[in-house]
């Protein structure tokens, strides 16, 4: 501490993710709720100039020890080029568990290419966001556009709570 020498001070989560202070000592908690406590995953659902179709189990995630007790804390889905009329939806159900996980399906709008614009990104269902190791999530597209898009990523986003 620079007002109390000999004195160490927690770093909160904020301070963790601007790295600017080398004073501070880091907790568990705080490191888990930092932006380096978050696990990314991207899936390419579809390939990038293939059309994307409706149906089940497009790509199938198994969850690694390594995010065992984490939740779901955020979704997106990109595809390449954009579909025309009515929107693309893309869920998530964990296979092992038997539930939905998001509660609002994410959806890519009709001219749009991310559900990052959309006014309906995906809603995460907080009563069915935790994963352990070996659950099967599958990502599955319940409605596409009349011109289907092009190419589908999938981005997971875990945390633990």
């Amino acid at each position: 501490s620079d007002t109390n020498p000999g004195i160490s001070e927690l770093a909160i989560a904020s301070e963790i993710n601007t790295g600017t202070d080398a004073a501070r000592s880091l907790t568990p908690d705080a490191f888990a709720g930092s932006n380096f406590g978050k696990r990314f995953v991207e899936l390419v659902v579809v390939g990038f100039t293939t059309p994307v179709t409706t149906g089940n189990g497009q790509m199938y995630f198994i969850v690694p020890d390594e995010l065992t007790g984490m939740n779901l804390i955020r979704v997106a889905a990109t595809v390449i080029t954009a579909g025309v009329v009515n929107s693309t939806t893309i869920a998530i159900y964990n296979i092992t568990d038997s539930v939905e996980m998001l509660s609002t399906l994410m959806a890519i709008e009709t001219g749009e290419t991310s559900t990052r614009s959309s006014a309906t990104p995906g809603i995460i269902d907080t009563d069915h966001d935790d994963v352990i190791t070996g659950d099967m999530l599958s990502i599955d597209v319940d409605s596409v556009s009349v011109t289907p898009p092009l190419g589908l990523i999938v981005e997971l986003v875990f945390q633990l709570p």
